[in-house]
């Protein structure tokens, strides 16, 4: 299950980051077909893992040689006694010995281990303990030998991620039955786990996925243009005439400063009136009105058999006369041989009757076995289908990928080769001289900002600083000696 996921995050990471960069240059365009790439990686495993899991929990019928009262006492005494960690039991809910079927359900306590670690650094181990909760159906039944054939089914529910904490429980029931009764023999087969043929939502989110991946691929160079100059495809040329003259407008050479600026400015424009000249033929030589132009987004059966019931009338003769001893005997015979042809009648009747349902259940089984054959047959067919529909979905989606990307690698080599062969050409260029940039200072320049509290309060723009220097500079002038000025030298004593 771990490698599944792991596998299955690994290539959506991968498919989502190959076809936004490589094929479609659109970071967003890769997610959802990256995210159906890592559902079909990691599918298979998925599904090998449920069908062990069901195995697990619903094991193939065993064949026990103890007879099927003996071995229910046996299984009934057997969850009686078994006992866990805290004194936990099976509590047997039903147990029909008609039937042969034993319901109990388990609730005991299990230890966690959790290892949590402190601000220091330091890692400490805490043990916390949960309830689970594990579900026993038992089926016993007599197969005519002296035998019992034992069905389980196990239904765990557990607390949290660990699925797999009550699989010691299900593996020491069954060991236990297997030391009561003596050794079985397995009677049938596992669920098989053969990767089956994809199944339809699988094969829906593919086809979904690959939609999408259409709907990210312009279709024609049309699209592409109109794409490019930013307009929906259909609209009117005179719309296209304005957005194209604000994008000329925008990525004009001239009004770019750096050399590197003009020469991405070029390329653009370059793009652009490429783009529109494609345009301008378009509706200048065949465009149509409409959405049909390239540039717009756009038993009877028979009658049924009526039989009808015919009623047999039997004519007995009588004699009117009164019976003598000849008429008497000949009565008697008649009787006698309507007996016979009536108890002959009957049993034809019968014969007849059997032979009917006889032929009627052979019938019958020949339209089972006709229904399974057909329905088997639909089985295989559907199979068929969905692998052929995944090798469909499968095969567009490397070819789309691979058109996308040879057709991306040729653009960039182009490109590339273009800007290669006007750098080749720029070196025969005479280079122009570059000019230091000159800087003029403003004619009017900002006055200085004065802090609020420096400000003089008469409103005088300079500030209190300012203004006691202005009165102290006729003084130092005067005085050169005040404030701060070193002292005159002494007079010299001769």
């Amino acid at each position: 299950m771990g490698m599944a996921i792991t596998l299955g995050v690994f290539v959506f990471l991968l498919t989502g980051a190959f076809l936004g960069q490589m094929v479609l240059h659109n970071n967003e365009a890769g997610t959802f077909p990256g995210l159906v790439a890592g559902i079909w990686a990691a599918w298979p495993f998925l599904h090998q893992a449920r069908t062990q899991r069901y195995n697990f929990l619903h094991p193939v019928p065993r064949e026990y040689k103890v007879p099927v009262k003996q071995a229910f006492a046996k299984v009934r005494e057997l969850l009686a006694d078994i006992s866990y960690n805290f004194g936990d039991k099976w509590h047997v809910a039903s147990a029909d010995t008609q039937s042969g079927k034993i319901t109990a359900d388990l609730r005991f306590t299990d230890e966690q281990i959790h290892y949590d670690m402190d601000q220091r650094g330091q890692i400490h181990t805490r043990k916390e303990r949960l309830q689970r909760h594990v579900g026993l159906e038992v089926r016993l039944s007599d197969t005519g030998r002296d035998t019992t054939l034992i069905y389980l089914d196990v239904a765990p529910k557990v607390e949290g991620v660990q699925f797999r904490a009550c699989d010691s429980i299900v593996t020491g029931v069954i060991n236990s039955i297997e030391m009561r009764l003596g050794p079985g023999i397995q009677v049938g087969d596992e669920t098989d786990t053969r990767l089956p043929a994809p199944p339809w939502w699988l094969i829906s989110l593919s086809a979904l996925a690959l939609f999408a991946l259409l709907g990210d691929i312009p279709m024609n160079e049309l699209h592409k243009a109109y794409q490019a100059l930013g307009l929906e495809p259909g609209v009117a040329f005179d719309t296209i005439k304005r957005r194209y003259r604000r994008l000329a407008l925008v990525w004009h050479p001239d009004r770019m400063s750096s050399p590197d600026a003009k020469r991405e400015a070029e390329e653009e424009l370059k793009k652009i009136n490429n783009y529109f000249e494609k345009l301008k033929k378009h509706f200048e030589s065949e465009h149509k009105s409409g959405p049909s132009c390239r540039c717009q987004p756009a038993a009877a059966g028979p009658p049924p058999n009526n039989s009808q019931n015919r009623g047999h009338q039997n004519n007995n003769p009588s004699s009117s006369s009164g019976p003598s001893e000849a008429q008497r005997k000949r009565q008697e015979e008649e009787a006698s041989r309507q007996r016979t042809a009536e108890r002959e009648r009957k049993e034809a009747e019968a014969e007849a009757a059997r032979r009917a349902a006889q032929a009627t259940q052979s019938a019958q089984q020949k339209q089972q076995t006709a229904d399974e054959a057909i329905k088997n047959e639909a089985l295989r067919k559907e199979e068929a289908l969905r692998w052929k529909c995944t090798l469909v979905i499968a095969a567009t989606f490397v070819a789309l990928i691979g058109y996308c990307w040879v057709g991306c690698a040729a653009r960039d080599l182009v490109h590339w080769t273009g800007k290669q062969w006007d750098d080749f050409q720029s070196q025969f260029k005479p280079k122009e001289p570059q000019q230091p940039p000159s800087y003029a200072p403003p004619e009017n320049p900002p006055e200085p900002y004065i802090p609020p509290y420096e400000r003089n309060p008469a409103r005088n723009p300079n500030s209190w600083r300012q203004e006691i220097e202005d009165l102290t500079r006729p003084k130092e002038q005067q005085n050169p000696t005040w404030p701060f000025a070193p002292p005159a030298p002494p007079p010299a004593i001769n």
